[in-house]
This record gives C-alpha cells, sequence and structure tokens, in this order.
C-alpha cells in the first residue's frame, strides 16, 4: 500500500519539535564498577541502593545520557565548569521552559548484554 502523504498539521508539529527547546535524559544506564569490574545497569528511579536524597542529583548530574535540540543548546548552553556542567545545563533549561523528558528502555529490553543474545 502508498504511504499516506504528510498532512500540513504534522509538517508543522515536526517543524516545531525540531525548532523547539527540547530535552530528553536516560532514567538508567551501564556502569562498570572498578572494585569488582563489572558491568551494570544503574536504574536511579528503581534501585534501592540509590539514596533517596540524592537520586535527583544522580539522575541529572550524570552525563553521557542526553539528548537535546539544538534550540535547547543556544538558549541555554553548558556553563565554563569543571564538574557538573550536565546537571546545570539541565536544570537552567527546565527554568526557562524547555520540555524535559525522563527515559526508560522499553519493557522487556535488558539494554547492552554480555554474551548470547
Amino acid at each position: 500500500p502508498a504511504a499516506a502523504a504528510p498532512r500540513d498539521d504534522d509538517v508543522v508539529k515536526v517543524q516545531t519539535c525540531l525548532t523547539s527547546a527540547m530535552v530528553a535524559k536516560l532514567s538508567e544506564w551501564h556502569v562498570l564498577d572498578l572494585h569488582d569490574m563489572c558491568f551494570g545497569l544503574l536504574d536511579v528511579q528503581r534501585d534501592p541502593l540509590v539514596p533517596k536524597n540524592a537520586a535527583r542529583a544522580w539522575l541529572y548530574g550524570w552525563g553521557f545520557s542526553y539528548v537535546y535540540t539544538r534550540a535547547a543548546w543556544q538558549a541555554v548552553g553548558f556553563p565554563d565548569v569543571d564538574f557538573s556542567e550536565d546537571r546545570r545545563f539541565i536544570e537552567a533549561a527546565a527554568m526557562m521552559g524547555a520540555s524535559v523528558v525522563v527515559v526508560r528502555l522499553p519493557p522487556g529490553s535488558r539494554g547492552l548484554q554480555r554474551g548470547p543474545a
């Protein structure tokens, strides 16, 4: 079957998303425990070992797990600091009205895995 042509309102929605300040942040990611050299999945929102009073700082302060639009970067930029620039960026983006969403792996997904699938 032939694909339906995009409607005008669909095009406007895509253009709006691409030009809007938006940030997506993973809620879980893989880490390497240097003590025993094991990989693990850190789920900041669900892991009982993450202190409740530190969960927000862990969630927004650990980098390498963001996707953001050019509009967000242009509106906020990253501060010229050596520590916690990720958290400062996302908090500033949220304060200026950017859409900030936390993204989880799909149900049943294990992310990276070792050995055969």
